[in-house]
């Protein structure tokens, strides 16, 4: 089971790292899925550290689940903003 959770993490944060260098990347919504990815293979990590008791490994994972946690909270506000910025502007035509 040991093996499998660290292959999850391994899997999640590769494609992760796929999606986010992709040109597409700088769509806040293509980005949050990237990102999405890489909070799902940190978690894996991290309980993957717990288990074989590698706590400098949990930390690190910790600390990437809170910066990755930011980002995905950053592209929500990205969103919001461009779509009230959108009906702004359509609310402007009439």
């Amino acid at each position: 089971m040991i093996l499998i959770i660290e292959w999850i993490g391994t899997v999640f944060v590769l494609v992760g790292g796929l999606l986010i260098t992709r040109k597409r990347a700088s769509n806040p919504k293509k980005r949050k899925v990237a990102l999405y990815f890489y909070i799902v293979g940190t978690l894996a990590f991290g309980w993957f550290a717990w288990l074989i008791q590698a706590y400098g490994l949990l930390v690190t994972q910790t600390v990437f689940f809170f910066i990755n946690l930011r980002g995905v909270v950053r592209c929500i506000k990205e969103i919001k903003h461009f779509t009230d910025g959108m009906f702004e502007d359509m609310a402007g035509l009439e």
